[in-house]
């Protein structure tokens, strides 16, 4: 006889934020700092080379990352408007305004 299993919960949906530059996932127990030292090195890589324009996969060869990580890092800094991305594709740094 099979040992009954309680039914499959799903996940609680992660709530995104951003504040002061800082994503904040409720409910996610990776480490922050972590993610917040990765945000701060790719901000200032595209801040030291302006004229960089970077597609995912080649973020994601630059910095090491899985490019699906890579695509939700770059989305993170689209949304707080440290880059854009061009109808290319690339990720490129918002001028200043």
């Amino acid at each position: 006889m099979l040992a009954h299993l309680p039914p499959r919960v799903p996940s609680p949906m992660l709530a995104f934020q951003l504040s002061r530059g800082q994503l904040l996932l409720e409910g996610d127990r990776r480490d922050h700092d972590s993610r917040d030292r990765l945000l701060r090195r790719i901000r200032e890589e595209f801040r030291e080379m302006p004229g960089l324009r970077l597609t995912d996969r080649q973020a994601s060869r630059l910095f090491g990352l899985l490019e699906p990580v890579c695509q939700r890092v770059l989305g993170t800094l689209v949304g707080e408007r440290t880059l854009w991305k061009d109808a290319d594709g690339r990720y490129a740094v918002r001028a200043r305004q």
